[in-house]
């Protein structure tokens, strides 16, 4: 089995006035998923760099030997090589702790995380899924180079925006399919008295958070949690459970190979990031398996109608 963790942006092409392009054709005439295709080829030959105040260097490539691009579904994939330099630092053995090798400043200390873009005919946004490593700040690196590229190639009035993909997109799916696994009550204060029953509890950053693991095929509790979860509280309302008050709830849920974090009041907390755990054996190569498990994503959660 192997575990991908991995995040979902939504990205737009602006103009000027901050008017929301069609992809297809962003300035009128040409298609954003060519235009995207050429950056990645552009920094496959010629590595991106940017330097923060502290010294650091982030570093934005491609591994060899680059992209792979799929017209029926409008999707350009591959592994981005991401790396930081500007520190010197070693690599030591885990069992020895003796050095193994000295990396210097010139040198980077590179990760390749996987990505899928989809630009869909005649909308006016695309989806980036992301592998999630260290990520050295890529959103921002990756943003900041697509706008430079921009202006290079004589569409210094065009540039490109990057959000975390709205989360409504997967909760129905999870709260209609998933399998509830765990409860967890908070209350932002520890009382006096924290023993609870049927319940594990946890004192963390000054908070009292008591988890409910629930047992196998009781779609009771699930009733009850997505109930609490449809509801509204206002910030200083309690949340009630069991004839005790909590600040917040939140609630893990398991869809197939899936799981996520919900709250019941924080809405805003409930983030994009996504895991899929995977049988490898099931496909020949990793290459095939990250393809067809995020295009699974992309046409089941994202545009399941999209005109190709």
């Amino acid at each position: 089995m192997r575990n991908i963790n991995f995040s979902v942006h939504k990205f737009n092409v602006l103009n000027n006035n901050n008017d929301e392009q069609t992809l297809s054709h962003f300035n009128g005439e040409n298609d954003f998923l060519d235009f995207l295709e050429k950056f990645f080829n552009d920094i496959l030959k010629n590595i991106r760099k940017s330097s923060d105040n502290q010294g650091n260097t982030s570093i934005l490539s491609l591994k060899v030997p680059g992209i792979k691009r799929n017209d029926d579904n409008r999707i350009i994939s591959g592994y981005l090589d991401l790396g930081v330099s500007g520190k010197d630092f070693s690599i030591k053995d885990n069992e020895t702790n003796n050095v193994n090798y000295l990396v210097k400043k010139n040198e980077n200390l590179s990760r390749e995380l996987y990505f899928m873009a989809c630009i869909p005919r005649g909308k006016n946004f695309g989806i980036i899924l992301l592998e999630k490593k260290e990520q050295y700040g890529l959103i921002k690196l990756f943003t900041d180079n697509i706008n430079i590229f921009f202006s290079s190639q004589g569409y210094s009035n065009y540039k490109l925006k990057i959000n975390q993909m709205p989360i409504e997109i997967f909760i129905k799916d999870f709260l209609k399919y998933g399998t509830l696994k765990e409860i967890n009550c908070i209350k932002n204060h520890i009382p006096n008295d924290i023993k609870k029953q049927n319940s594990d509890i946890r004192l963390y950053d000054g908070k009292q958070i008591n988890t409910f693991k629930i047992p196998e095929k009781n779609e009771n509790y699930k009733d009850f949690i997505i109930k609490l979860y449809n509801s509204k509280f206002l910030d200083y309302e309690k949340i009630n459970i069991d004839e005790d008050g909590y600040d917040e709830v939140t609630f893990l849920i398991r869809n197939k190979n899936q799981e996520k974090t919900f709250y019941i009041k924080d809405k805003d907390k409930i983030k994009s990031d996504m895991k899929l755990e995977i049988d490898d054996q099931e496909y020949s190569s990793i290459d095939e398996m990250y393809f067809t498990e995020f295009l699974k994503i992309i046409n089941k959660f994202i545009f399941p109608n999209k005109e190709k």
